[in-house]
């Protein structure tokens, strides 16, 4: 007898094949099979498919390959959630590997509390070498650092209105994803478009739904040495810059004529700090204190998007539409 398929692991991939290998093949050591993986492929590679295919023939899990040709990582992630045959889909990266009860935790948080619409849980950080003494200053004792998708806030279960997750690892009923139009895509190729992760937590807030912490679903995201530079960092924090005006764009444009100019002057006060120091400095960014750095780095990234928003049609097209799965 064919067993029910719980919940679909959904894992977006573009040309890291050793990558992909070593997240299902940990997937295989889960102490449950009531799941199937899911790979989506976001560069149709026959590689990828061969790859994909003959992990499938080692394991009883059902290990399905999908292509999507369309270059963006929420182009792939909704591709995955249209062929997942699991009522729970639960979203992670290439980049990673699980705790053996991983997904067992999911389906048992989902099936105890009905009520949660969505959930999060700990992202542990497994560098690939010691991080520099300029990162671990930054990132402090903080239990939770965005460029890094790291999240350790509670240390037992948690279920609010507020609660949120990053999409290395988050789990969502799947009549949830399309009754709020799944992701707002943050990329198409190098278009930098929505908010992605965040614009999907804030969904789920505006309609008062459930976010839960699963801190026993515990997977670990590989840091490479490259991401261990500022000037990784710099582009995640333009990224966040795009993301801050994505969604008061999304908010307001329509509903009250918003206003940019007035808008770019409160964006100009709420960096004020970061601004200062820019303009003292006559432009040096490299001279500014890393923080300050970082910050200035995103309110460049909101007034260009600003911009760009104002003089490009298909970008506010883009920007103002409100379901990407239908």
């Amino acid at each position: 007898m064919k067993k029910d398929i719980l919940a679909s692991v959904i894992i977006p991939t573009y040309k890291r094949p050793d990558y992909l290998k070593g997240a299902i093949l940990s997937l295989y050591k889960q102490n449950t099979s009531d799941f199937e993986i899911v790979a989506v492929d976001n560069d149709a590679d026959p590689k990828i498919e061969k790859l994909v295919k003959s992990l499938a023939k080692k394991s009883n899990i059902p290990t399905i390959y999908v292509p999507e040709p369309n270059l963006g990582f929420h182009l792939a992630l909704h591709a995955g959630a249209k062929k997942a045959k699991g009522q729970l889909l639960i979203f992670t990266n290439d980049d990673v590997t699980f705790d053996k009860n991983y997904v067992r935790a999911y389906i048992n948080a989902f099936n105890k509390y009905p009520e949660m619409a969505a959930a999060g849980a700990p992202i542990k950080l497994k560098f690939e070498e010691n991080p520099p003494g300029w990162l671990k200053d930054l990132m402090g004792k903080d239990k939770i650092f965005t460029p890094y998708s790291y999240m350790e806030p509670y240390d037992k279960f948690h279920l609010s209105p507020k609660g949120f997750f990053f999409e290395t690892s988050m789990g969502i009923r799947k009549e949830i994803l399309f009754k709020l139009g799944g992701f707002n895509p943050e990329l198409f190729g190098d278009l930098r478009v929505g908010d992605g992760e965040t614009g999907l937590n804030r969904k789920l807030w505006q309609n008062r739904l459930l976010i839960g912490y699963i801190y026993d679903a515990i997977i670990y995201h590989h840091t490479f040495k490259s991401r261990m530079t500022i000037d990784y960092l710099m582009a995640r924090f333009k990224g966040e810059g795009s993301c801050d005006i994505y969604a008061l764009l999304q908010k307001y444009y329509e509903k009250d004529a918003f206003n940019l100019v007035s808008f770019s002057f409160s964006l100009l006060l709420l960096n004020f700090k970061a601004w200062i120091g820019h303009l003292f400095l006559f432009g040096k960014i490299k001279a500014l204190p890393l923080k300050i750095k970082l910050q200035t780095a995103r309110t460049l990234a909101q007034f260009e998007y600003l911009h760009r928003f104002r003089t490009d049609s298909k970008l506010r097209n883009m920007v103002l539409k409100k379901n990407w799965l239908s």
